[in-house]
């Protein structure tokens, strides 16, 4: 299984879970679910910043399709199953949060930023939309002509 590498800044220790190890001075590493945290306070109260990647870049495309990977995390915002691409921006815009996802050589990159209390909604939007992106035919049309 492939580890998902999240790195979440924030005024306050999000997780009482999991084994806990110092990374740096201000950063603890602990590991959730098989999910490496690492955990930075800052000096910005409530305000959780998260960046994570995994595997998923151009690099793992198929043969002959050398974009398929740049395209599908294109795609990731576009929608999922649940919630089209507006409803989500009306979610994310009722509590002034962020999330983005872009794709490399080698990596998937997630972004995101939220108050602390919104955290819940915000990691459950990120899971949805890697979990059950729609892959509408008409947002990879406008993505295609873009």
């Amino acid at each position: 299984m492939k580890r998902l590498f999240f790195s979440l800044a924030c005024a306050l220790g999000l997780f009482a879970v999991g084994a806990r190890a110092q990374v740096a001075k201000n950063a603890v590493r602990q590991s959730v679910n098989t999910i490496d945290l690492v955990l930075l306070k800052t000096g910005v109260q409530d305000v959780v910043t998260i960046r994570g990647n995994f595997p998923a870049g151009d690099s793992l495309s198929p043969d002959g399709n050398p974009a398929i990977a740049k395209l599908t995390g294109s795609m990731l915002d576009k929608g999922t199953t649940q919630h089209d691409k507006f409803a989500i921006a009306q979610m994310l815009g009722d509590v002034g949060a962020t999330i983005n996802f872009s794709a490399g050589s080698n990596l998937l990159n997630v972004s995101a930023r939220c108050l602390r209390k919104d955290l819940p909604l915000v990691i459950g939007l990120i899971a949805e939309q890697l979990r059950s992106p729609a892959f509408s035919p008409e947002e990879f049309a406008k993505l295609k002509n873009s």
